[in-house]
């Protein structure tokens, strides 16, 4: 038996951006999707966790396509075995992301793409390739996009194979980056979660009802987030930039009507601002997690305060470790 697990992640910064070519800020949360690998006579996935009843398909064959819920895991076995150009041998694969969830719904931190890197690394495992982390994160990639529909920028899938916290920009550049000393970090449920793939079909709808708009409003986004990788070095540099990316966000959003920041984001910046810090939104923005960002000795009045005002923070500590073996 094989075990493997990843951590999902947070982008901190850059989204959206990112697909345009700018900078995304991303971190790996621990908070791992295990997986594990038996040896069997068919192929077969069994998933658990608090949204997915126990279940099995088998991949690579006829049935398949009745089983959407396990496209991502059919496309990573396809991919990783085009690469090593040959068939494996058959394997029960267990999958349990339920670290990702809370109170049975997704907490928004990329439980497909720490699915995909952690089933990738136990998959080399089993073949005894050792392959390079960059070589995993290309797979990775390819596999989750083709499952999403050609959608995503490999963020996700990169802060779940390298760790700790990275700048990228596509299609592969991996920036390796440092917490800032005295900033504190605490991250919020806003609400259910929401789909990327909603918000995006609505902005690629913008993007063509608007050409010249969604190119100023993209444009803006694009050239702050590449103030990522020297803004991150100081915590007062990092909280302005996060607050301007937000404001950013929001017009972009109150123009082209996606979904992102919602009345309770609002909200939330306010009680934040108090404190002299800041609050954004993460990934998708709408129903995912929120994120505030505030100086290091005023974090527990700020915690605090949001507490008290309803809200549930939840412990989001960063991974160091990317996608690593558990057990052989």
């Amino acid at each position: 038996m094989i075990e493997a697990s990843a951590p999902g992640k947070l982008v901190l910064l850059g989204e959206f951006a990112v697909l345009a070519g700018g900078t995304a800020l991303a971190a790996a949360v621990d908070r791992r999707v295990q997986v594990s690998l038996n040896p069997s006579d068919r192929w077969s996935v069994r998933s658990a966790g608090p949204a997915e009843s126990s279940d099995e398909f088998e991949p690579l064959s006829n049935t398949s396509a009745s089983s959407p819920k396990f496209a991502l895991i059919e496309s990573v076995l396809e991919e990783f075995q085009r690469f090593v150009g040959r068939e494996l041998p058959a394997h029960l694969i267990e999958i349990d992301s339920s670290a990702l969830y809370d109170a049975g719904s997704k907490l928004g931190l990329g439980s497909s793409a720490a699915a995909a890197a952690s089933l990738l690394l136990a998959l080399d495992c089993a073949a005894n390739l050792k392959l390079d982390p960059a070589v995993r994160f290309r797979l990775g990639h390819a596999a989750h996009s083709r499952a999403q529909g050609g959608r995503g920028s490999g963020v996700d899938v990169a802060a779940s194979t390298f760790g700790g916290l990275i700048g990228f920009r596509q299609p592969e550049e991996i920036i390796p980056l440092n917490w800032p000393n005295g900033l504190g970090l605490i991250a919020v449920k806003t609400g259910e979660g929401s789909s990327t793939v909603g918000h995006l079909s609505r902005m690629e709808a913008f993007r063509k009802s608007n050409p010249k708009q969604f190119d100023l409003e993209m444009g803006r986004l694009v050239e702050l987030s590449e103030r990522v990788p020297t803004d991150i070095l100081d915590a007062e540099q990092f909280m302005g930039l996060a607050d301007d990316y937000f404001q950013a966000l929001a017009g972009f959003d109150r123009k082209a009507s996606i979904g992102i920041v919602t009345s309770e984001h609002l909200r939330l910046r306010d009680i934040a601002s108090k404190f002299g810090a800041v609050f954004k939104t993460s990934g998708a923005g709408g129903g995912d997690l929120g994120l505030i960002f505030a100086k290091l000795e005023l974090l527990d009045q700020v915690r605090s305060a949001i507490q008290e005002s309803g809200v549930v923070v939840v412990p989001v500590p960063i991974s160091p470790s990317g996608a690593r073996i558990e057990a052989v």
